[in-house]
């Protein structure tokens, strides 16, 4: 038994420096480790500054630096055109219809101008020219009577001879047009 004893205290000796040695080879192996990772990344390392010195030789940097200001002063241009655009396409559909504020002064003009081809003119459609078709109206009553000796084509035409001479002194205002629609009845008459 004795020696079975000496034989287990011996045993219990070899595996504590057994695992003494395992614990040294397991931190050997951590050293490696480490040292193969220093030396990866020193290799990394090394390539990027290739490649920096390169890329440094290719675009100096002024060069860089003046294209970043280019860059800069075009995308600021890019930006003020940007809201301008929305701000005119903002005002142009606030108006509901999809016209700006001039499009009423346009279709005003352009309403005025069919009724001037027409004969229809501002004498017409203002507040002196229903006084003037009055007047008008009892010219034409007593012209008849006056120019019954004429002829009953002599009396039309002194009618509105007549008329027309009235509307010009009562609506001296609107002259202008007026003296275009005596030149068209003027030329009515001619034909």
């Amino acid at each position: 038994m004795r020696a079975l004893a000496k034989a287990l205290v011996r045993l219990r000796a070899q595996i504590a420096k057994l695992t003494g040695s395992s614990a040294q080879l397991r931190g050997v192996s951590t050293s490696l480790t480490a040292a193969a990772t220093t030396n990866t990344v020193a290799v990394a390392a090394q390539s990027a500054t290739r490649a920096m010195v390169g890329v440094q030789r290719a675009l100096p940097a002024r060069e860089v630096g003046r294209a970043m200001r280019d860059f800069a002063k075009e995308s600021a241009r890019l930006a003020a055109a940007e809201e301008l655009v929305g701000e005119t396409l903002e005002e142009a559909l606030d108006g509901g219809d999809g016209l700006g504020e001039g499009a009423d002064d346009e279709a005003a003009e352009l309403v005025s101008q069919v009724l001037d081809e027409i004969g229809v003119g501002a004498a017409a459609a203002s507040p002196a020219a229903p006084r003037a078709r009055a007047a008008a109206g009892a010219l034409q009553a007593r012209a008849p009577a006056a120019a019954a000796a004429r002829g009953t084509k002599g009396a039309v035409s002194a009618a509105a001879a007549a008329a027309d001479e009235d509307a010009i002194t009562v609506g001296d205002s609107d002259g202008l047009e007026l003296d275009k629609l005596s030149a068209r009845l003027a030329g009515l008459r001619g034909q």
